[in-house]
């Protein structure tokens, strides 16, 4: 956790070895209490400091509640390695998603708390346009193209295409076939590498 900010409380002094110890949990019980004086409200905003970032998994403190997020509760977009955005230290905005009182758990979401990107992107990117992207993950066959800061487009391969051809970071041509205004995806198809 190098370079996390956290809290703790002083239980012992050791003056002869120039120490003392301290307590993380009593911290974290204490700022529990005083955050759960109000009843925490689907929706609400809070601050949620993180940790430590791992690849795909990243550990947060919001509330006095250690929280473990996976890339989809931070991003819209597809981010291959957590570590290349978010660093320990650092505080966002999320929203309560939920909180279980028997179980002592908070979900939080730092995605939700922004304005989503698809919002008007059938408008900035239309049917049949083509776009200059960047491929920034795949997943089960299909390949996530970044559009725009936190907006990707779902793709596939053109007929004379194949999938070891393309690498993570490669630059493509991509045509929009497709919205889903439900699941809130652009679709569409891998026209050329340049």
């Amino acid at each position: 956790m190098a370079g996390s900010v956290i809290d703790y409380v002083i239980t012992g002094i050791d003056r002869g070895g120039d120490c003392c110890t301290a307590s993380r949990r009593m911290a974290l019980h204490i700022r529990r209490r005083s955050f759960l004086r109000l009843t925490p409200e689907t929706g609400r905003k809070i601050s949620a400091k993180i940790l430590a970032v791992g690849r795909t998994h990243l550990l947060c403190s919001a509330g006095g509640f250690d929280i473990t997020l996976s890339q989809r509760d931070l991003s819209y977009a597809m981010i291959p390695d957590l570590r290349e955005k978010y660093r320990p230290g650092e505080a966002y905005t999320a929203i309560i998603k939920e909180y279980d009182a028997e179980k002592a758990q908070l979900g939080i979401s730092v995605k939700e708390a922004e304005h989503h990107p698809f919002d008007g992107a059938d408008t900035r990117h239309p049917l049949r346009s083509r776009r200059a992207s960047v491929i920034s993950g795949k997943y089960k066959g299909g390949v996530f193209c970044k559009l725009e800061e936190n907006l990707d487009c779902l793709c596939t391969y053109s007929p004379n295409q194949y999938d070891e051809d393309f690498h993570i970071g490669d630059q493509v041509i991509v045509a929009i076939s497709k919205f889903n205004y439900t699941k809130k995806l652009i679709y569409g198809k891998i026209v050329a590498k340049w």
